[in-house]
């Protein structure tokens, strides 16, 4: 992201957050009381990411509602995930997608204080020629990345806002984690991602997605009967 390009990953609740912030400081200044030395980034950091964890375990919850029995073919899966998340978690991005501005990025940074060092969560962006090749548009600088962590030997995102599109492609054989996507918005469904590419090479699709925020949580399979294919 250029310098004077403004950071379109920040959610409503950071903005919360900042105001909040805000009327601390001044009415200590108002009452005399010195302000010692905080950290307000990592603060806001730590806000964001637990916001995201509760979002996450509300969303889990209402699958039932949403999914019907369907849901119920990730039982263990989503139990875990519900109960333990930043143990069920094997990696998580926040996603932004704006489509009427054809802007898209991922970030990472909001939920590494949730995930912690036992993720042990690596991750970088693609080169302007790896965006090209992915027909992503070069200036979008934050819409192309790889992870790794513990339990995920690597996978590459991709946000294309144009196309309302998030893929997930799995860099290795192993059997790919279940794919989730939380928006940020209640009001609108969890989505799975569809399950494309090839058997060695898998990938997730999610299409047709609305503007908005998301959690992108990739998540390890805790039972071989637990099968995504059926809500999807």
């Amino acid at each position: 992201m250029s310098a004077d390009q403004p950071d379109e990953t920040r959610t409503r609740d950071d903005r919360r957050l900042r105001e909040l912030v805000g009327e601390t400081r001044a009415w200590m200044k108002q009452h005399g009381i010195e302000e010692r030395p905080l950290d307000w980034e990592a603060v806001m950091r730590r806000e964001r990411a637990l916001w995201w964890q509760r979002r996450l375990v509300e969303a889990l919850r209402a699958l039932p509602q949403r999914f019907g029995e369907a849901a119920g073919t990730l039982g263990r899966t989503l139990e875990q995930l519900a109960r333990e998340p930043e143990r069920a978690v094997a990696a998580a991005l926040r996603v932004t997608l704006e489509a009427t501005r054809g802007w898209g990025s991922l970030d990472a940074e909001a939920l590494q204080e949730w995930l912690g060092p036992r993720a042990q969560m690596q991750f970088a962006y693609c080169s302007a020629a790896q965006r090209a090749a992915r027909n992503l548009p070069a200036e979008q600088e934050k819409s192309l990345a790889v992870l790794h962590s513990a339990e995920l030997p690597g996978a590459e995102v991709g946000v294309d806002a144009a196309q309302r599109m998030v893929r997930v492609a799995f860099l290795s054989e192993a059997e790919p984690p279940v794919a989730l996507l939380i928006p940020e918005d209640p009001e609108l469904d969890v989505r799975f991602g569809e399950s494309v590419g090839s058997a060695n090479l898998p990938e997730r699709l999610f299409q047709d997605l609305p503007e908005g925020d998301y959690l992108l949580v990739l998540c390890k399979r805790q039972s071989p009967q637990d099968d995504i294919a059926k809500v999807t």
